[in-house]
């Protein structure tokens, strides 16, 4: 061989040592990261410690229960998304779940609750929700006079935990839109009753019952009462019926006369 010829085959052979040592390295690597993923799966990250934040209605020890994590779980095994949902669940007041993996072995659970802001009656339970319709609890005896009582039919299911559960489409869009009425803040709220989703009615300001009817151009009503109600005298009690008002027949529907009739 050549001085010339053994100069050209060693770079050669040095190019393809260099990519079997890359390939030997490159594999060790990929090996460790497994072992270390296998490791952090199982012997690694223990939890030995739960904090609870937020929480006011339930105790410390009732909502780590409910998530069923316990000491010497793994920290990064912890089904976070399932354990929210329970807990949003099975502890209604919970509107909310954080988590946060505090490492090497703390596990941070922060919970916002919701709280009472109406009151729904279906005739054989009444039961506190919060403003978004969430069932919290089922009233056994009294109800806060600071709750907006809600009427509706026997058909609607009150499960703790759950949102109002509603078998009537046309009952519930009517419950989505007197909850949107109740949000704007626009009138004092006593009540509302929406048993009939083609008869629906609200309590406003102590003295008006102002008649819905169905859920057809609600959002137009509401803007013509708002138009309206001004204009009546302080004194005035009577029923504003809006229940056949339409673009069309955009005229004055104020009666003055008792609502006693009108129940929650």
């Amino acid at each position: 061989m050549t001085k010339e010829q053994y100069r050209s085959g060693t770079p050669k052979k040095n190019k393809k040592k260099k990519k079997t040592a890359a390939i030997v390295f490159t594999s060790f690597v990929l090996i460790l990261i497994a072992v270390f993923c296998v490791l952090s799966l199982t012997v690694f990250f223990k939890i030995e410690k739960i904090e609870i934040k937020g929480s006011v209605t339930y105790t410390d020890e009732e909502v780590i229960a409910v998530t069923e994590v316990e000491t010497g779980d793994n920290l990064i095994r912890v089904p976070t998304e399932d354990i929210s949902e329970k807990l949003k669940s099975e502890l209604p007041y919970i509107s909310s779940v954080k988590f946060e993996r505090k490492f090497p072995s703390t596990l941070k659970i922060t919970v916002t609750e919701t709280e009472e802001m109406i009151c729904i009656s279906n005739g054989q339970k009444t039961s506190a929700a919060d403003i978004n319709g969430k069932v919290l609890k089922t009233y056994h005896g009294a109800v806060s006079e600071e709750l907006v009582p809600f009427t509706v039919s026997k058909t609607v299911k009150l499960e703790p935990g759950q949102t109002v559960d509603f078998k009537n489409d046309r009952e519930e869009e009517l419950f989505d839109l007197y909850i949107d009425f109740l949000k704007s803040e626009k009138f004092k709220v006593n009540f509302v009753n929406i048993c009939d989703p083609f008869d629906s009615y609200v309590k406003i300001e102590d003295r008006m019952i102002v008649k819905f009817g169905s859920a057809a151009y609600f959002d137009e009503k509401l803007s013509y009462l708002i138009s309206g109600y001004p204009k009546l005298s302080e004194n005035e009690r009577g029923i504003f019926d809006l229940s056949s008002w339409t673009p069309e027949t955009n005229t004055p529907r104020f009666r003055p006369q008792s609502i006693d009739e009108y129940q929650k």
